[in-house]
């Protein structure tokens, strides 16, 4: 039996939850983005590492958040095999860093 497209035509299934890779990836832009606004952007030849670490350096405070994101972010950037549980974990832990306390 075929599922029914919900009201307005769109089938239910095109409204699953993100996958953990996009959560993480998603994570990462958001994180990025607020740090850019509260005056700490990216530099050009900065890797994503290498930037979470300087933002660490600048406030200590989130040190562990921003680590835990760089370790996430990096399998899923540059594809070192992580699988979706993996993501999953990661993904949950970087929660703490989706919206930096920053001042």
């Amino acid at each position: 039996m075929q599922s029914r497209p919900a009201e307005g035509g769109l089938d239910s299934a095109q409204f699953s939850a993100p996958s953990p890779l996009h959560r993480v990836r998603a994570a990462y832009t958001r994180t990025e983005a607020h740090l850019s606004a509260a005056g700490l952007p990216r530099r050009d030849s900065e890797t994503p590492a290498e930037y979470l670490s300087r933002v660490a350096s600048r406030w200590p405070e989130m040190a562990g958040p921003l680590a835990a994101l760089s370790a996430a972010y990096d399998p899923v950037r540059y594809g070192d095999g992580i699988n979706n549980a993996q993501a999953e974990r990661s993904a949950d832990e970087v929660l703490d860093v989706d919206r930096p306390s920053v001042s």
